[in-house]
């Protein structure tokens, strides 16, 4: 067994200014979406020109009805998806979209001929699974794995684990242990940030079982389990979901600041406020706008 093989792509422009968008606590939740969308792309991309074998052209000897010849077949790597819930969703709908799009066709330049591969067969023809796991809230060094439905026939396939973070690498290694014994050919997890505990973690069990491919290390984790500096819980900042004690809470707050914009629009209440004064083009001050 060999080391594990970690492909990062921080350090590129165009990268960084996407994880210093999904870090930044003000990113609301819809540019926090896109980002990820682009770094997941960026990930899977990244890991198909490290591999340069996705296809193989081999040459074979066939019989014609004449005579014998030297002919070429194509070699397919065989791959399948099996995101994380729920982290793993927007990255894996974004990358299988990019497997869709861009593996249709591919052209085999032999040189003086050219032939157009079909390989709906091949990469495009990539099944996908879920897994359910994460760690519990009350107690981060222990995961949680309670959903578990991979494709009929991982058995031989390079398994393509989206995920949002690397931070512990528990709820990763329960996946990525059941996948290996299932008979998987591989596995690589693409994640937009690692921490370096997660790494380290993931290399003493699986060796070069294992390809991470991420947008960014981080040195460490916070007594929680969180990555520091990372992006906070990935989940919520991109589906923008809250508990229903702060979900009822802020729905009452807009509730009453739309209670509020509607008395001093009909001038019921004074424009105290410096930041509704330049809102409603008026001078802060007693009588309401004017």
């Amino acid at each position: 067994m060999g080391k594990m093989k970690i492909i990062s792509l921080e350090g590129k422009k165009s990268i960084d200014v996407q994880t210093t968008i999904v870090r930044n606590a003000k990113t609301q939740s819809y540019a926090v979406r896109r980002a990820c969308r682009i770094l997941a792309v960026e990930s899977i991309k990244a890991y198909f020109d490290s591999d340069g074998s996705v296809m193989l052209a081999q040459a074979i000897e066939i019989q014609t009805p004449v005579s014998l010849c030297i002919g070429v077949e194509s070699k397919f790597k065989l791959f399948c998806f099996v995101p994380i819930m729920r982290s793993g969703l927007l990255p894996w709908a974004s990358q299988l979209q990019y497997v869709d799009d861009t593996y249709g066709d591919i052209v085999l330049d032999l040189g003086d001929v050219i032939f157009v591969e079909d390989i709906k067969e091949g990469v495009i023809k990539v099944p996908s699974g879920f897994a359910g796991a994460e760690r519990h809230e009350d107690n981060p060094t222990v995961q949680k794995f309670d959903y578990y439905k991979p494709p009929k026939d991982v058995k031989g396939r390079i398994v393509l684990i989206p995920e949002s973070v690397l931070a512990t690498a528990g709820s990763a290694a329960k996946v990525i242990r059941a996948l290996r014994n299932a008979g998987a050919l591989a596995v690589v997890l693409l994640c937009a940030i690692a921490a370096q505990e997660g790494l380290d973690t993931l290399d003493k069990e699986f060796d070069d079982f294992v390809t991470v491919v991420t947008c960014a290390i981080d040195p460490e984790l916070t007594e929680e389990k969180f990555i520091k500096p990372g992006l906070g819980d990935y989940g919520n900042r991109v589906f923008g979901s809250k508990n229903d004690e702060e979900c009822e809470k802020h729905q009452y707050d807009q509730q009453q600041e739309v209670k509020r914009l509607e008395k001093l629009l009909e001038g019921k209440e004074d424009v105290a406020d410096p930041q509704d004064a330049r809102r409603f083009g008026v001078t802060a001050g007693p009588g309401g706008i004017v």
